[in-house]
């Protein structure tokens, strides 16, 4: 299996309530990926993995400061 890269940007002016309602949204997200029922198996636990790092770049991405 083969994780997909974002790899287009897209500059978007934020305001700081903005910012901080999607970096509020990617934790809900990224909790909602970590507790998703999923099949035992090595394809899911890296497609997991994998959703997991793209949540976490765009985190970085917006100075998670948390």
């Amino acid at each position: 299996m083969v994780a997909e890269t974002m790899s287009e940007t897209v500059t978007v002016g934020l305001t700081t309530d903005q910012r901080k309602l999607l970096l509020s949204g990617l934790r809900f997200l990224r909790s909602s990926i970590s507790m998703e029922l999923i099949e035992p198996s090595e394809d899911s636990k890296v497609a997991r993995d994998a959703r997991m790092q793209q949540v976490r770049e765009l985190e970085a991405q917006l100075g998670n400061s948390e």
